[in-house]
């Protein structure tokens, strides 16, 4: 990173100062992306509490169809940006194959836990035949 740029923020004016020999590059998160992320946050935890506070209302029903629109949007755009992506599409399948395993190892992993928590929540049916 260069001097005048690590000079111009105060944060990482204040890290140089408090780390000597660490490079400006280290600085773990700049103040504004942890505002930013509080923010999206907040909004977040205030959008949940609106919902369940009027769950009950015609207008938040509807919500949930436009919600399911909004993730296809979101899925259409995100398939687009990978597709263009030229890095992306010639590692296509190295990142297929550990998605693959990643995807297997959380279904395998997720019906193992559901397994054992069925397994020690049930109750046991005793036998009432005579």
């Amino acid at each position: 990173m260069s001097t005048a740029v690590s000079n111009s923020n105060p944060y990482i004016i204040n890290f140089m100062r408090t780390h000597p020999g660490r490079d400006a590059a280290a600085v773990p998160y700049n103040i504004t992306h942890r505002i930013i992320m509080f923010t999206i946050l907040l909004i977040l935890s205030a959008s949940m509490g609106l919902g369940i506070i009027m769950r009950r209302m015609r207008i938040i029903k509807s919500f949930s169809e436009a919600a399911q629109y909004t993730v296809y949007a979101m899925l259409l755009v995100f398939g687009l940006s990978i597709g263009s992506n030229p890095d992306v599409m010639s590692r296509l399948g190295e990142f297929g194959l550990q998605a693959t395993v990643l995807a297997f190892a959380g279904v395998a992993g997720s019906m193992l836990a559901a397994w054992l928590l069925y397994k020690f929540t049930s109750k046991k049916k005793t036998d009432t035949r005579p």
